[in-house]
């Protein structure tokens, strides 16, 4: 077996402990929501030993983890986002590996929440809770919204989620907020312009601001309505109109809503399947972007998610387990992309740059399913655990979607 000096360093022949580097010192971490690694930071040793520093080597207490790299910092992957690692940072040179020094840190976790929604005992304020990042898992609660509803529109930055709108009988303007970092009750941030249900999903929002989408005005009862809104999702207030959809939709449960960076598309029940397109940070008028598929003549029911380059999109009904992908840069009409495990409409939705999740839904009955995909690559999703109890209608909101990156 080997033989270790008294600086816990294994012996080798060359190795010589007087002549190994000092150990590093000032270890910090970072990570990026989502990303399932940490940046492991440090200063290298002034006393670099008998020979220059060659490479530096980070691992995980418990061996599981381990990179290596010339210079600070180095970068550990394949982590599960929430979770402490406790990790060891040495330098090595041509006598040997010199002691390590300590450090900790935390990949910040990708957070899905499921806003609202419709359960066996009518509207819920209920919010899930789910870590994206996790490789599978059941939801857990959150807190309320400030009402019970459902088919309500959706955005989020990384530090907050807003929920707006909805099918609640009453108050179908308000916009409530809560931040991702807590749970517990939503607050209060103002109104839309209209009472309406606008697009949900993930929504049309970049890390700066939210596009509340086309719906339906059921409060009072006016019928289908073009109209788009935007906030400020930092700041609080009423919302300001944006421009119009490429055409008045129907149901919010019938439309999706998606984004990159810059741009914001939606999609819902219309005869043509018809896919409008916006650039977040301007005001204006949706354009047409394409239509659902090229073989399919309409989307309804639908849930959507995307990466900063890829929109997937679930095209619902209570029949289908279609998903099909567009490519937002561009324009065109959709793409097979696979199957969900489930045929359902009315999924909530919530995203990672890699990762996407399908959560509840209706078929013949409500569906506690949570599926998830790979955004991409292409293929049928799996299984990934289950919400606090079945539902559909509920908005999805993430602090890592594909308008953040």
């Amino acid at each position: 077996m080997p033989i270790g000096d008294k600086k816990g360093n294994v012996v080798y022949p060359g190795y010589d402990p007087l002549e190994v580097p000092n150990s590093p010192t000032g270890i910090s971490s970072s990570g990026e929501t989502g990303g399932g690694y940490l940046d492991v930071s440090f200063t290298a040793p002034t006393n670099t030993g008998g020979a220059s520093i060659s490479s530096y080597s980070v691992a995980t207490e418990d061996g599981v983890h381990t990179a290596t790299g010339s210079s600070s910092p180095v970068r550990l992957t394949g982590l599960t986002d929430g979770t402490l690692y406790n990790f060891r940072v040495w330098a090595l040179n041509s006598y040997g590996p010199g002691p390590f020094g300590t450090g900790s840190g935390t990949p910040p976790a990708a957070i899905g929440l499921i806003q609202g929604g419709n359960i066996t005992s009518g509207r819920t304020a209920t919010v899930d809770y789910i870590n994206i990042g996790a490789s599978s898992g059941d939801s857990t609660d959150f807190g309320d919204l400030t009402q019970a509803t459902e088919n309500g529109g959706s955005g989020a930055s990384e530090t907050r989620a807003l929920f707006g709108g909805g099918s609640t009988g009453s108050n179908q303007n308000v916009i409530s907020y809560t931040t991702f970092d807590t749970t517990g009750s939503y607050t209060d941030f103002g109104d839309l312009t209209t009472n309406r249900e606008p697009a949900k999903g993930t929504g049309m929002s970049s890390s700066t601001r939210c596009v509340f989408g086309a719906g339906y005005q059921n409060n009072p009862t006016v019928g289908p309505t073009n109209t788009m809104d935007y906030v400020t999702i930092a700041s609080t207030g009423n919302a300001t109109d944006f421009g119009d959809a490429v055409q008045p939709d129907y149901w919010c449960e019938y439309m999706w809503a998606a984004a990159s960076p810059t741009r914001g598309l939606s999609g819902g029940a219309s005869a043509t399947a018809q896919i409008g397109y916006i650039t977040i940070a301007s005001t204006g008028n949706a354009t047409n972007f394409g239509d659902a598929t090229a073989t399919e003549s309409s989307s309804f029911y639908s849930g959507a998610l995307s990466n900063n380059t890829r929109a997937c999109v679930n095209l619902g009904g209570t029949s289908s387990n279609v998903i099909y992908y567009v490519t937002i840069a561009t324009t065109g009409n959709g793409t097979d992309f696979g199957d969900l495990t489930v045929s359902r409409g009315s999924c909530g939705t919530a995203s990672t740059p890699t990762k996407g999740l399908w959560c509840g839904g209706y078929n013949t009955a409500r569906s506690d399913v949570i599926d998830y995909v790979t955004i991409a690559s292409t293929g049928n999703a799996t299984d990934f655990g289950d919400l606090l109890e079945a539902k559909n209608r509920g908005a999805g909101a993430s602090n890592a979607h594909g308008g953040l990156s």
